[in-house]
């Protein structure tokens, strides 16, 4: 795209997320407050790259100093980012406020990480829209004056149908023909949908995996907590004593996945409650089982006293 007093502004979308935020510190950042669809937005722009852009249309030397923004720069600022987003096609048209910035946003939206280059100044921008304001299908042109690179950036969204936890010595000693209990998760019926989960990064939103062979969102994506516990006195005990018995009897967590799906940056962006994700699978057929992330064994879905089960069919070590 062309602006007046910029020249050519060529923007490239980097990475697509759901949720997170820009990297560094907060003065790092120009952040400018926004809706979307009448919803909270923001936009954040590479300090360097604002005061770049801002001199440039200013017609006045560039700060060698990295400096706030005051409001008429940062009314300048926002003009120019209104132009740029709605350059982005289909996704939500922003419109900027000029009071002090709130920095809060929760934590269902989809943050775009854009690449800026113009004859002026040249860095990064980070655009956040609140999940519900995106449409159902949202995407960004190929060409023209679009994003460029929104649609070949690829991630990897994983059907999960349940945890649990093995200690690891049973884990490191099963063959084929075991099976695997998921406490606490119903038996699956292959005659009618299930419950299932979609991750996406380090987000998870719950879904409904109909007989047809297809996903649909029943909610948004949240972060998914995942902490870590220190070793209590007792534990730290034990390390130190006989590793060998510490190790078996440490957890193991098996994930059971249904199907892992690839997906663009525009189509991550068009996930909100609804969407549907054609697997290719039915309900019933066999499924993997990982641990860490990584394929431990494949196995077919069975009842075991009205708890979800796995039979191990095969192993990958």
């Amino acid at each position: 795209m062309t602006i007046g007093g910029l020249g050519v502004v060529r923007v490239r979308a980097e990475s697509v997320s759901l949720a997170g935020g820009p990297p560094g510190s907060p003065a790092d950042w120009v952040c400018l407050d926004a809706e979307a669809a009448g919803n909270p937005a923001r936009v954040l722009v590479d300090t360097t790259l604002a005061l770049g852009l801002v001199s440039a249309l200013l017609g006045s030397p560039r700060p060698v100093v990295a400096r706030p923004l005051g409001r008429a720069e940062r009314g300048i600022l926002a003009a120019i980012a209104a132009v740029v987003a709605e350059g982005l096609g289909s996704l939500p048209a922003l419109r900027f406020h000029l009071a002090a910035p709130s920095g809060v946003l929760g934590a269902d939206r989809v943050s775009l990480a854009l690449s800026v280059r113009t004859p002026a100044a040249s860095g990064r921008v980070w655009i956040e829209w609140p999940a519900a304001a995106l449409p159902p299908e949202a995407s960004a042109p190929s060409g023209g004056c679009g994003a460029e690179g929104l649609s070949d950036l690829v991630t990897t969204a994983v059907v999960e149908l349940a945890r649990t936890s093995l200690a690891r010595g049973f884990w490191a000693g099963a063959s084929a023909g075991d099976a695997v209990v998921f406490d606490g998760t119903a038996c699956v019926d292959a005659g009618a949908p299930s419950v299932v989960g979609l991750r996406v990064g380090a987000f998870f939103a719950p879904a409904i995996f109909q007989t047809d062979g297809t996903i649909q969102l029943t909610g948004a994506f949240r972060p998914v907590m995942e902490g870590t516990q220190g070793m209590n006195t007792e534990d730290q005990q034990l390390a130190t004593g006989n590793v060998t018995e510490v190790l078996a009897a440490a957890p193991v967590e098996i994930v059971a996945e249904i199907a892992r799906v690839t997906l663009r940056g525009d189509e991550v962006l068009g996930l909100t409650t609804g969407s549907v994700l054609s697997l290719g699978r039915r309900v019933g057929d066999t499924v993997d089982l990982r641990v860490g992330g990584r394929p431990w064994a494949r196995g077919e879905l069975v009842a075991i006293d009205g708890e979800l089960g796995v039979r191990l069919t095969a192993l990958a070590r």
